[in-house]
């Protein structure tokens, strides 16, 4: 029997999908899942630049990645005609607005909220398989390894790959605010495996470091992906 297509499904299982990831951050934000027929839509035209020279695969998941994006912002009351990127490449979101984007193998979503309700936030999308062990000193601390033995064993990811994803969501919800680059071994994290959700102390001796360490997170294995997302409350000082 042919393994279906994570997004081939009818339009009310996408619609679930939707509010399934949408539980990975408290009230409030949007979360849209691409569907098959959002690689092939149409960006604007304040979208377009820089897309030149994406290769055809690439090329389509930008476009889903706008496209969900857009859907989002409209579901959230802020509809915009075109997300740009921003000379650090990054979406332009509208004023009182934060939002991510992700995509891998699969899978591309986007998260929306206001700026009103949440400081940051940061989504992440990754197939759910072991992390690559030559990864593991770059992403993960030693206590974060030692705390991985105690866990229960997951189905497909195992918790570095959950390290890896959350680390992702966290860093995409902390340069855009900060502009300051963070190594994943600067954050160190606290998981809580039944709860499915993700604390973390920043352990950097400067402004951001207070702010930073009131993310909370969660992740979720949904078919073949892992979805993490993390939300900074307030904004910083």
């Amino acid at each position: 029997m042919t393994k279906q297509h994570p997004l081939a499904q009818p339009p009310g299982e996408q619609a679930t999908l939707d509010q399934v990831l949408s539980l990975l951050f408290p009230a409030g934000a949007v979360v849209v899942v691409a569907t098959p027929e959002m690689y092939a839509g149409v960006l604007a035209e304040s979208e377009r630049a820089g897309t030149e020279r994406m290769i055809e695969p690439r090329l389509r998941e930008f476009t889903a990645g706008r496209v969900c994006a857009r859907q989002a912002l409209s579901r959230l009351g802020a509809p915009v005609d075109g997300i740009a990127r921003g000379a650090d490449r990054l979406p332009l979101w509208p004023a009182g607005v934060v939002g991510s984007i992700s995509h891998c193998d699969g899978m591309c979503v986007a998260v929306v909220a206001h700026a009103s309700d949440y400081g940051a936030i940061g989504i992440d999308a990754e197939l759910a398989a072991p992390l690559d062990q030559d990864l593991y000193d770059s992403v993960c601390r030693p206590a974060e390894r030692d705390q991985f033995q105690a866990l229960p064993p997951l189905p497909s990811a195992d918790w570095p790959k959950v390290a890896f994803s959350i680390k992702e969501s966290f860093y995409k919800a902390w340069f855009p605010v900060t502009g300051t680059p963070l190594d994943f071994t600067e954050v160190e994290l606290t998981i809580d495996p039944v709860a499915r959700t993700v604390e973390f102390s920043v352990l950097r001796d400067d402004d951001y470091a207070e702010w930073g360490s009131r993310a909370l997170g969660r992740f979720e294995i949904i078919g073949d992906h892992l979805v993490t997302g993390v939300t900074i409350p307030g904004k910083m000082v």
